[in-house]
């Protein structure tokens, strides 16, 4: 999808993976007792990155999908100072490196007027101001005038435009940008809450880890940075994939290939869950399929989903309770007899459409019969996954504990 559309949005996620990475560092400094210093060291990585997502969201403006759990994850790691000064100081910090990447980058627009030549195709002969240039760029970056949805996407909005409801009828076109505003922050808001408790604990929870192991000659102190870490960075994929799959269900104005910005963080959570994350990616490039179509993609997408089937079957890891001393949780999938039924229901559900894709004839009246068949399936299928996240965000953690008592 990124080469077919030449969009380049391999770019901005690489950005923002290793920003989350960075954000969730952990790094013990050298030979040092002072527990601010300790904090400092660690806040560093935030800044780094931040600066890599900021790098991230100017250039692609669909990493905004990932600023609320961003934002919260980070406003909790200032307020997880030990005082106010060292809060405010964090805070000021993250707003420095904040303006500052955008102020390079959009200086060179706002300072420079267009060439002649550009003002003469556009009609225009006069010189633009700053606000003038200003607004032409976010019209561009956010165009409210091309409607709710765009072609047959797997959300909200396009599920609900199917006859009798019909929502783009029923809600003037004034309003729907608040609606579909309103209803995203609804569904952001539980991975925001969470991911603030978890970003305000962090100094907290290590300092715990280190004096339950403090008389331990035989621990690693420098394990509880470690440990700290791959907790955070777990709940921020965890976080992150919730905050962008919200937006892509229910945000204005969303795009069929806007879902790779939940693939890329779902994906690094293979391990984590292995089933839920390769159903998900099926499911995904199934979605796609419609937009595929029109990009004359078929036989890209036939061989790919072949090739991505064929080495999940020959490298699918021995999943057991156990493994080297860590404990590994199950499946979301494994929780009953219901979640264990969605994975066959729904790739059959996918396959089926595709074989009856071939062998139906669409009525003349229908022309796009199947497209919103495949909205309104994979949109129930996202609906699905955005649970599963939220259910990971704020229950997974407990069936670990009980799991490792």
């Amino acid at each position: 999808m990124d080469h077919g559309h030449f969009q380049y949005n391999s770019v901005s996620l690489g950005f923002a993976l290793w920003s989350f990475f960075y954000m969730t560092k952990g790094q013990p400094p050298p030979k040092r007792r002072n527990a601010t210093d300790d904090n400092d060291v660690n806040f560093q990585n935030c800044m780094i990155g931040a600066l890599l997502f900021c790098l991230a969201l100017n250039f692609k403006q669909m990493t905004l999908y990932y600023a609320p759990a961003i934002f919260a994850y980070l406003l909790g790691r200032c307020c997880s100072g030990v005082d106010v000064k060292v809060c405010t100081s964090r805070f000021v910090k993250l707003a420095v490196t904040v303006i500052g990447v955008f102020a390079l980058h959009w200086f060179p627009f706002l300072w420079y007027s267009p060439s002649k030549e550009i003002l003469e195709i556009g009609g225009i002969h006069a010189t633009t101001t700053v606000g003038e240039r200003l607004r032409h760029v976010l019209h561009r970056i956010f165009p409210f005038q091309r409607g709710l949805f765009e072609g047959k996407v797997s959300n909200l909005w396009c599920a609900l435009a199917t006859k009798p409801i019909s929502i783009r009828n029923r809600i003037p076109q004034g309003y729907q940008p608040i609606v579909a505003l309103v209803v995203t922050l609804i569904l952001i808001l539980p991975a925001c809450v969470k991911l603030f408790q978890v970003g305000r604990s962090r100094d907290r929870r290590r300092r715990n880890l280190a004096d339950n192991h403090q008389n331990d000659h035989n621990y690693n102190h420098n394990n509880h940075h470690d440990e700290v870490a791959h907790n955070d960075w777990r709940y921020l994929l965890w976080g992150t994939s919730s905050t962008s799959l919200a937006f892509f269900l229910a945000s204005f104005q969303v795009h069929e290939k806007s879902i790779l910005m939940v693939l890329a963080p779902v994906s690094l959570l293979l391990l984590e869950d292995f089933d839920f994350v390769i159903w998900f990616s099926l499911v995904s490039t199934w979605t796609l399929w419609p937009l595929l179509c029109v990009d004359r993609l078929q036989v890209a997408y036939i061989c790919t989903t072949i090739i991505f089937i064929m080495i999940v079957w020959l490298c699918r890891p021995e999943l057991t309770q156990k493994n080297d001393g860590m404990i590994l949780c199950s499946s979301v999938f494994d929780q009953s007899i219901l979640m264990k039924c969605i994975p066959l229901l729904s790739l059959s559900a996918m396959v089926g459409l595709h074989v009856l894709e071939l062998v139906v004839n669409v009525p003349p009246n229908l022309p796009d019969l199947f497209p919103v068949i495949w909205s309104i399936c994979g949109c129930a299928m996202f609906c699905i996954s955005w649970l599963v996240t939220i259910f990971n965000l704020h229950f997974k953690e407990k069936e670990r504990k009980i799991k490792t008592s």
